[in-house]
């Protein structure tokens, strides 16, 4: 695929991933060293520097063995963090495992930009980086303009509707139990609220198929010129985390979510680095906790009702720009 003068090679279109979170991780860690090894082995000569983007991290094994150019490691996220969340005999030769792969492939670029601070201190910390070989650039905004092509129907808001929508990725790290119970409490407080998910995948589907979720509308992923639609449209945005887990990576579509104009309600560790980030924004509530129940659904429907401050309205943080991880990625390439 030829797109913006870059070339794109797709690779494992019929691949099967099953449903167990360990087999998919296998499946993607193997066949995407197979395809990074074959399409080096043909062509390293062309190139003179590489950019891998982690996870997956076992295909650093085979850039680090037959490329002999520069190498630079975006980290989106630490998959080691959510494996310390388990425990078990075989959980703890995933946790070792997963170490090794992510020390040697961080190990192995000149440069490494991560998209937080807190995953980079976390990595500096358990994998014993050179500190100025690291460096953070967060997530930026990807989307031009927010268009309403009325291709995207949330609820009625002429009878007081409004929509909840969690929208993205959706594996252990976003709790899924967690929000969904959480969706099915607030609609329940509040008959006007439309609960949304849209995603895919074995969770999505596992959900979906509960009859208990009844409450919640299950859609599949919107396409990218619909994203911005979709954002723009809904009440309340909601982004959350599993316990412990803030620092294993700073949700990227969250810059997205902001320059769209609609209201935030995020669940995160407490002194996380996501929170801090959005502490000045009134459009956003930010809980540091799942245990209480009530007080998460008194804070998204304080934020429904939540009149927006106009200079807040579009604000977006200057660190969600695309300039920093430019000038980094450039600055890699002169090391």
């Amino acid at each position: 695929m030829q797109r913006y003068g870059i070339k794109i090679h797709r690779f494992g279109a019929r691949l099967k991933f099953g449903k167990r979170a360990f087999i998919r991780r296998i499946v993607l860690e193997c066949s995407y060293f197979v395809c990074v090894a074959w399409f080096l082995l043909r062509n390293r000569k062309r190139f003179d520097a590489v950019v891998s983007v982690f996870p997956p991290s076992l295909f650093m094994l085979v850039v680090a063995a037959i490329f002999k150019g520069k190498c630079v490691g975006i980290v989106h996220d630490l998959q080691g963090v959510y494996a310390a969340q388990k425990a078990g005999p075989l959980s703890s030769i995933i946790r070792r495992m997963i170490f090794f792969f992510e020390r040697r492939a961080f190990s192995a670029c000149e440069k490494l930009i991560f998209l937080s601070r807190e995953m980079q201190e976390r990595s500096i910390e358990s994998y014993g980086l050179d500190r100025s070989v690291c460096s953070v650039s967060y997530p930026f905004v990807t989307v031009d303009k927010f268009i309403d092509r009325n291709k995207i129907k949330l609820c009625d808001y002429d009878l007081g509707e409004w929509s909840l929508v969690y929208s993205g990725a959706l594996g252990e790290k976003q709790a899924p139990q967690k929000l969904v119970e959480l969706m099915k409490l607030v609609a329940k407080k509040d008959k006007k609220c439309r609960p949304f998910i849209f995603s895919s995948g074995p969770v999505f589907e596992q959900l979906k198929s509960d009859a208990d979720n009844s409450a919640i509308e299950f859609r599949g992923l919107v396409s990218e010129e619909d994203l911005p639609e979709l954002l723009m449209k809904s009440s309340v945005q909601i982004l959350p985390q599993e316990t412990g887990t803030s620092s294993g990576s700073l949700p990227s579509k969250l810059p997205n979510i902001l320059a769209a104009r609609s209201k935030l309600f995020v669940v995160t560790d407490e002194g996380s680095e996501l929170a801090d980030l959005l502490e000045d924004i009134s459009r956003v509530s930010v809980e540091t906790s799942w245990g209480n129940k009530d007080r998460l659904v008194r804070s998204v429907l304080d934020l429904r009702r939540m009149e927006m401050l106009e200079d807040d309205v579009s604000s977006v943080p200057e660190k969600f720009k695309i300039d920093d991880l430019v000038k980094n990625l450039t600055a890699g390439f002169y090391l």
